[in-house]
Formats: structure tokens, sequence, C-alpha cells
């Protein structure tokens, strides 16, 4: 699966209820980036999002943090190749 790295949002507290897309991973690094900082989260699967600069301030994020993503479900592209692949496609 294949997400857009500015189609990522990322929380400290978990999503209200309901909220498609949403998973709980681990902050594995913290870099910056032309739009403020890059961050990979494991959920599971590895995620990159980029947070503007205010907005990362805002989290005080660092490595090992536990994070919520989410992202809507038209932004994600599922690819074919792998069992996980084809169970992931069916689950957005």
């Amino acid at each position: 699966m294949i997400v857009r790295s500015e189609n990522i949002t990322v929380n400290t507290s978990e999503p209200p209820r309901g909220t498609v897309n949403c998973f709980r991973g681990v902050v594995k690094e913290v870099f910056p980036s032309e739009y403020g900082m890059e961050i990979t989260v494991d959920a599971g699967m590895l995620f990159v999002a980029d947070i503007s600069a205010p907005d990362f301030g805002k989290l005080s994020l660092k490595e090992s943090d536990e994070v919520w993503i989410s992202f809507p479900a038209r932004a994600a592209v599922a690819i074919e190749g792998s069992e996980h692949d084809r169970h992931t496609e069916e689950t957005i």
C-alpha cells in the first residue's frame, strides 16, 4: 500500500471512534524536510508523514513516541503482489 506523505495525519491521542484508516504506531525516525519535518511511523507497516514545522512544534514528537496516524481512503493505493497487500486492499 502506498499513501502520499502529505495525506497522513499524525496525532498523539487516539482519534474519535469511527475514524477510518486509523492506526497506532511508533515514531521510528524524524528528519527535517522541505515541508517541515518528515516522520517515519511503524504501524505494522512503515508510513512516512510530512508535518509542517508549526504542527511538529505543537506535537513535540521524538523517536519512540507512540502516535496515531490516519488518512482518507482515497489517498491509499493498494499494490498487488503479496497476501498482505490483498488483505490491506480489502480492508480499505
